[in-house]
């Protein structure tokens, strides 16, 4: 529900094009631009310039422009002088994107075009905030993974989120997975540390969670849990630096309950709120070390 899109700042110079695609930009916090961040701001502005617009109407689309979120792609990872456009298409071998823009001719067909996107979009360019899905871990864990691959700070937000049976069994499959795969979060870096948030038992579940981490739980990872008041936390959310995904029943699956989940995509302003709670003092809080 968040989408990672390589676009080739050349798009900027053309007046049509530039208005269109910043707008589009700027008004869906789910697409997001590949990194790196700085050269790519660069040549954008530099694109602005070229085009015919009025000096009023480039000074508010590069005001759009400076909203935009990048993804965390290191410009290191780029030879010196190589245009944006080829670090692209090499790098998508590697770390693909969802898609790559551009109007230059693609002899792979990587490339959608941005005057073409009547006719051919890309994956997630025109989704809904809201979906359904069936109730079990692996389609749950599948919707938020292009969110975690981009993502390098992970914060699980479930007032029920308990490591004592049987509760944890519900809690356990999708956990298993997210902790399981974080090697691949970050764009292939990897993460060291997860932040699980929770509002039961005020009581330390934390000799609960050393015998879990004995018996392999979230191996290599460091975990932080956090205590929370429950009239504080009443949503599920996942949370990254990136935007926040709001699961409707929460994390703890029961698909003999409930055979489908409602998944959100929160607004800027709800993520920022929901991250700001979160950023204040826990009744209790305490970590295991990976």
């Amino acid at each position: 529900m968040f989408y990672e899109y390589a676009i080739d700042p050349q798009l900027l110079a053309e007046p049509a094009t530039s208005e269109a695609l910043v707008r589009d930009l700027a008004n869906n916090d789910h697409r997001l631009i590949a990194g790196p961040e700085r050269p790519w701001r660069r040549e954008g502005y530099t694109q602005l310039k070229k085009s015919n617009l009025s000096d009023v109407k480039r000074r508010t689309l590069t005001n759009h422009l400076n909203k935009v979120k990048f993804t965390r792609r290191l410009d290191k990872a780029r030879h010196p002088n190589e245009p944006l456009l080829d670090f692209f298409l090499r790098e998508h071998q590697s770390q693909p994107y969802t898609a790559i823009m551009s109007e230059q001719p693609d002899e792979t067909d990587s490339i959608f075009k941005f005057s073409e996107l009547l006719g051919r979009q890309p994956p997630g360019w025109k989704e809904h905030s809201s979906t359904t899905i069936v109730n079990n871990p692996v389609a749950l864990f599948e919707l938020v993974r292009p969110l975690l691959l981009l993502s390098k700070q992970i914060d699980i937000v479930d007032p029920y989120l308990s490591f004592f049976q049987p509760s944890w069994l519900r809690y356990q499959p999708f956990l298993n997975l997210l902790f399981s795969n974080s090697d691949s979060y970050c764009l292939g870096r990897g993460i060291d540390t997860v932040r699980l948030h929770t509002s039961m038992y005020y009581e330390s579940m934390e000799h609960l969670l050393k015998k879990l981490r004995e018996e392999g739980f979230a191996t290599g990872v460091t975990v932080k849990v956090s205590h929370w008041p429950v009239e504080e936390m009443h949503d599920r959310f996942l949370i990254t630096e990136i935007g926040a995904l709001q699961v409707g029943s929460g994390f703890g699956l029961d698909p003999e309950k409930k055979r489908e989940i409602n998944v959100f995509r929160a607004s800027k302003e709800t993520a920022t709120s929901q991250r700001s709670k979160i950023q204040g003092t826990p009744v209790l809080t305490y970590t295991s070390k990976a």
